[in-house]
This record gives C-alpha cells, structure tokens and sequence, in this order.
C-alpha cells in the first residue's frame, strides 16, 4: 500500500461502475481516500459537501452531463478552486470549454495504462 497522500481526497465520478471500482483501488493502494459517484447530480451534491481535493469525471453523465457540472462548480467561489479532470471516451473540443483543469481519454488505454495516467494527473493536481 502506498503512503497516505495527507488525507487527499478524490471524488471519481462515472457511470461505468467496474471502471470506478478500478480506479478506486488503484488509488487507494497509492495512498489517496477515494469516494465516487455514479451521476452528474450526485457528483456535484458530493463535491458541495466533501470538498474534495480533485474531481474525475466523465462528459455523458446522466441527470447532470460532465460539462454542466464543470461548469457550476467553476462559477461557485466556494468550490472553484477544486481542480477537475474530464476522463471521457468522448473528444473534448478544448479544455477551455469544459472548465476542468485537464483532459484524459479512456480511448485506446487497457486498465493499468489508464491508471497510470490517472495517477500521474492527480500528483499533478493535487
């Protein structure tokens, strides 16, 4: 198991439930405190009141798509500063657009690859 990161928190945000369960452990295993959500509204209800340290997200949420959620945390000063990375088999038009800090693509990436990746952007961010 890997050092506890300071308590960082990650809140994963996915339909794909075995997706978010890998990453979950993944993450875990490298020392971060994880908890996910399987929709948009869910996500954002989570991230108003465990102010996490990062957000994962995917675009096609349901109730709440990925770029109206980045989108309202972004213009509330509460929880703006909360870094937030699209994860998405969906091309992103540019970052700008979306409101997140970075973008991640599931195209192409087996299981220990996307975590990598992952892995690397939340050092990054967090």
């Amino acid at each position: 198991m890997g050092v506890l990161r300071a308590g960082k928190l990650v809140l994963l945000v996915d339909e794909d439930k075995p997706l978010l369960s890998k990453i979950k452990s993944f993450l875990e295993s490298e020392g971060y405190r994880v908890e996910t959500a399987s929709n948009g509204a869910e996500g954002l209800e989570k991230t108003r009141t465990l102010k996490p340290n990062l957000v994962i997200l995917d675009i096609l949420l349901p109730q709440l798509n990925g770029l109206q959620f980045c989108k309202l945390i972004k213009l509330d000063q509460r929880y703006s500063h909360i870094p937030m990375v699209i994860l998405s088999e969906k091309v992103v038009p540019s970052i700008e657009e979306t409101s997140a800090n970075a973008y991640l693509s599931k195209n192409g990436s087996a299981g220990s690859k996307l975590c990598s990746k992952i892995l690397t952007k939340v050092k990054e961010l967090t």
